[in-house]
């Protein structure tokens, strides 16, 4: 007998970072209202189109449901766990308020919160011995949610990235040493 085959949640078609958007967001300085990057690190027109793109893609996924498919998400994890038998009627209302709790989120979202309370991941102080709450699998499927959604702004503010101002080694070991005159007197008044 051969053991059944592992359904992955699914989320292969929302985009991976590349190695080279990775790089950028690291290095990006997201605190100016255009994000700056270092020179060597500014994205081509290509690598521009390839980050909107992408933002757009995620985007696109983001839209809640279908709710067919977070209804099976949520089936999966109920017939994982069994609890007292309430009935057609007792499963129908049961369904109906995951439902409510997940119905805004994208099915993936919630698959992925699914899997992790499979795994018993990303839920400290839970219960695993039971399946999760509609609030405590909307919380994490909302995390997963929020997360691409960030990720599809910071590509999407990558794309109008500027260069920012770079200083020489030797120029910023000067601006270290006038602000460290600028605190001397500062100091020396407090003592």
């Amino acid at each position: 007998m051969t053991a059944p085959a592992v359904r992955q949640p699914t989320t292969t078609s929302l985009p991976a970072l590349r190695p080279w958007q990775d790089d950028m967001i690291r290095a990006a300085d997201f605190l100016t209202k255009v994000p700056t990057l270092p020179e060597n690190l500014m994205p081509t027109e290509a690598q521009r189109s390839i980050l909107r793109r992408d933002a757009a893609a995620i985007e696109a996924k983001m839209t809640a449901g279908p709710d067919d498919s977070i209804l099976a998400a949520v089936a999966r994890l109920l017939v994982s766990f069994p609890a007292t038998d309430v009935g057609e009627a007792g499963m129908r209302m049961r369904a109906e308020g995951y439902l409510q709790a997940l119905g805004d989120l994208p099915a993936w979202a919630v698959e992925m919160a699914a899997c992790d309370w499979m795994r018993g991941q990303g839920y400290p102080g839970a219960n695993f011995s039971f399946a999760p709450s509609p609030p405590q699998l909307r919380q994490r499927s909302s995390h997963y949610a929020n997360v691409m959604r960030g990720r599809a702004v910071v590509l999407s503010r990558l794309a109008d990235a500027k260069a920012g101002r770079e200083f020489s080694d030797e120029h910023r070991r000067e601006m270290a040493e006038r602000f460290k005159t600028l605190l001397r007197p500062a100091t020396t008044e407090a003592a």
